[in-house]
């Protein structure tokens, strides 16, 4: 194990970790930068980054939201929506989309349908819980409801749809989505485009992190 003699101070720089130290104090032999003007410290960068994500979990910043695993009758859809109100001041980078079922493999295919700015509003409030354990609470609001889908009129503009593993499988959507202040997403979880032809029990799960406007 490598010891540093000196009192290392620790950097952020483009979210890669970097620590700096004299030269003559340091135990190891990283490929080193010397800094301009000031010849007696380098910098060395060794492979470890975080993400934004990641600082964002730190600063208590990054939240999670779902439906629970919630039971859906013969003829009931799901659905939820995510809503980032107008006075926020947070832009939400919403960074991962999960969906699961129980449905068995062979039964009648479940998928999930997307809308952007739903004018719906569910009647369940979620708990948006933050990701530091006793962390500080979102601004955002997250809502989720079950029942027909003619009873149910999502709104917006419909954006994608894609089917949902069964067997209990993940459909994972892991890419960045950014929704402003003032703008929301919504899902519905459905038979086909309509209601579903058999009883299951699902989930729909959004994580996300919070930067200033």
């Amino acid at each position: 194990m490598t010891t540093l003699t000196a009192n290392p101070t620790l950097l952020t720089r483009g979210r890669v970790l970097c620590y700096t130290a004299p030269m003559t104090d340091l135990g190891i032999s990283p490929t080193f930068t010397t800094l301009t003007g000031r010849p007696q410290e380098a910098i060395g960068v060794f492979g470890v980054t975080r993400t934004d994500e990641d600082e964002a979990v730190r600063e208590g910043r990054a939240f999670i939201a779902s439906t629970a695993v919630t039971s859906i009758p013969l003829g009931r859809i799901l659905v939820f929506v995510f809503r980032n109100p107008a006075n926020s001041g947070v832009n939400v980078m919403l960074t991962s989309r999960r969906f699961s079922s129980d449905q068995s493999t062979g039964d009648t295919p479940i998928e999930y349908l997307a809308y952007v700015n739903p004018t719906y509003v569910p009647a369940t409030a979620s708990v948006v819980a933050s990701r530091v354990v006793g962390g500080p609470s979102s601004v955002c609001t997250f809502r989720y409801t079950v029942g027909t889908a003619a009873s149910i009129t999502m709104g917006g503009i419909p954006a994608s749809g894609e089917t949902i593993a069964t067997g209990g499988g993940v459909t994972a959507r892991d890419f960045l989505v950014v929704v402003p202040p003032g703008a929301a997403l919504g899902y519905a979880v459905t038979g086909a485009g309509n209601n579903l032809l058999q009883a299951i029990r699902a989930s729909g799960t959004l994580e996300w992190y919070e930067e200033p406007v």
